[in-house]
């Protein structure tokens, strides 16, 4: 019996979801696997941060939102690190400026 296989109940240890009861939906290579909480939303998470139990269920009855299996998209940027984006960029644009006011 296989701990970490396809539709295994595991709690995650660590994150802000430690203590969290989800479900592996997909074994990956490198020690990672693709897991859904109880909302449906799927996460990428390393095994090394699951305790298995002796819970199975089976895949086709985990519910999802939109009954499609979602992945979680990457964080967006910060205001702080897009205002830092934005000061680079506005001297270049004054530079470009003033050689073409001085043509």
């Amino acid at each position: 019996m296989p701990a970490i296989e396809t539709g295994r109940i595991c709690i995650k240890t660590t994150g802000r979801n430690a203590g969290q009861k989800v479900t592996i939906i997909e074994v990956g290579q490198d020690n990672f696997v693709k897991i859904a909480n109880k909302s449906g939303i799927l996460e990428k998470c390393n095994i090394r941060h699951l305790f298995p139990t002796k819970e199975k269920t089976n895949i086709s009855e985990i519910k999802t939102k939109d009954k499609k299996i979602k992945e979680t998209k990457p964080k967006q940027k910060t205001k702080r690190n897009l205002k830092q984006k934005k000061e680079k960029k506005s001297p270049k644009e004054s530079s470009t400026k003033e050689k073409e006011g001085e043509q």
